[in-house]
């Protein structure tokens, strides 16, 4: 009596694990595994292969309970469908793993329309299918559980996070002396002429500062910290215009205009914002001195129009990105070159380190590469992350680390002498690093993303 008053209960054990529990536990692993895919940058490389593993996981399982397996195999690709629409950065990657996605939505919709039967007869061939199914879920569990050990434990975790934009176009970050205060501009058209202060702490948006007397149409901004103050500088319809604002005020207390034009993103302040650097269409390379309000040197690359810019702490030299993929070094003093530097990819971002003598170009190949400016050849050549752009390179204010922000989230911190990775920040989702900003005092560093989110990290 005793054993047959078990037996239905065992059955109807067998049929919960069955059509519920194995199903279930895929589709909770195929989310937690789409998650860390994309909080680790990969973007779905890795979540295609789990999902075919789920997937002839469940399609086994679906011999007994087919409508069950078919649904979770359907729900599951259009979640992950979902999530890669998302918060996928990358177009050309997303839609080689869209593919896949689709095989499995179009398997699970198929699986739908098959009649349910009674319970058929499994072959040992079937059995083992089963049983290497499960050991596929086991290993995915374990690798779940490892890869969010990693991110949560391992890896540093930013100090703070918050959105500044809430569209992909973010131009220019900057933090205050204290390193308490973030300010951010970007957008489009209108946007630009504004900037967001933030508590570099929390995250809570502090204020907005603007110049209004900006005609026309902007395409370009910039932000430097002078101090207590704020300098923002904007391009529009062939002129450009630099307004200079109390941080605590939220008033404009010194602006400057001159027609002439910034070309593309070329353009830089100082490292204590007396100067403002630019390259026009003309092709020459202008400084702007906010101390006289005036243009004070003008001078012409050899090699083409310029790309992007860097002045050397001490103000005295400039380093000048060009199309012809040269970086060329000119003394601002005397207006002379001093050389120039043969990168061997083309240039995205470069920087001076703290006492001038080395400059640190990040490239379309993933790598940076570090030169002796008064020697004027190349130290080192590091690699950075396996495919992409290095699109930031920032110097820490003492020197000693080199922090390149590009494709996946992810920041590397690299040893300028040895060319040693220090340590890598990641920020959630696979959206590229655009901008790097150290604080005066080198205790802390904001990276911020092509998506406008904005991550804060802390140094002993």
């Amino acid at each position: 009596m005793y054993r047959r008053g078990l037996e239905p209960k065992t059955k109807e054990c067998s049929v919960v694990v069955n059509r519920i529990l194995w199903p279930g536990v895929a589709a909770v692993l195929g989310f937690l595994y789409a998650l860390y895919d994309f909080a680790s940058g990969r973007n779905g490389e890795i979540f295609l292969p789990f999902n075919t593993a789920t997937t002839i996981c469940l399609l086994a399982l679906s011999l007994q309970y087919s409508r069950r397996a078919g649904a979770v195999i359907y729900e599951l690709s259009v979640l992950a469908l979902s999530v890669g629409n998302f918060v996928g950065s990358h177009p050309e990657l997303y839609s080689l793993v869209l593919y896949g996605w689709m095989i499995n939505a179009s398997i699970g919709g198929v699986i739908l329309w098959i009649p349910r039967s009674g319970r058929p007869g499994l072959s040992s061939g079937w059995r083992r299918l089963r049983i290497g199914s499960v050991c596929a879920l086991v290993l995915q569990a374990g690798l779940v559980t490892a890869g969010f050990a990693q991110i949560l434990l391992i890896e540093k975790r930013p100090y703070a996070t918050f959105r500044a934009l809430g569209n992909p176009l973010l131009e220019s970050i900057g933090l205050s002396t204290d390193g308490n205060t973030l300010a951010t501009v970007g957008g489009f058209g209108p946007q630009l002429k504004t900037a967001r202060l933030w508590d570099a702490q929390t995250g809570r948006e502090l204020a907005e500062i603007g110049d209004t007397k900006v005609a026309g149409d902007p395409r370009f901004a910039g932000l430097h910290f002078l101090g207590d103050r704020l300098a923002l500088a904007i391009r529009a319809d062939g002129r450009t215009s630099i307004a200079v604002f109390d941080v605590e005020k939220h008033e404009v207390t010194a602006r400057f205009e001159w027609a002439d034009e910034v070309y593309g993103g070329a353009a830089v302040f100082s490292r204590d914002g007396t100067q403002f650097v630019y390259g026009n269409s003309g092709g020459h390379v202008r400084v702007f001195d906010l101390n006289v309000g005036k243009l004070t040197v003008t001078l012409l690359p050899n090699s083409g129009q310029a790309t992007c810019l860097a002045v050397s702490r001490s103000n005295g030299k400039v380093a000048c990105a060009t199309r012809g993929n040269a970086i060329e070094l000119w003394d601002l003093c005397n207006s002379d070159p001093i050389g120039s530097l043969f990168p061997a990819a083309g240039v995205e971002c470069i920087d001076f380190s703290a006492d001038g003598r080395l400059v640190a170009c990040g490239t379309d190949t993933a790598t940076v590469e570090v030169f002796d400016v008064t020697q004027l050849h190349r130290i080192m050549t590091v690699h950075c992350f396996g495919d992409g752009i290095v699109s930031a390179v920032a110097f820490s204010p003492d020197g000693e680390i080199l922090a390149c922000g590009g494709s996946r989230g992810v920041t590397v911190l690299v040893d300028p002498e040895s060319g040693e990775t220090r340590g890598k920040l990641r920020m959630w989702g696979a959206w590229e690093v655009r901008r790097l900003s150290f604080s005066p005092g080198g205790k802390r560093l904001a990276t911020g993303n092509l998506r406008g989110d904005i991550a804060i990290w802390q140094f002993d």
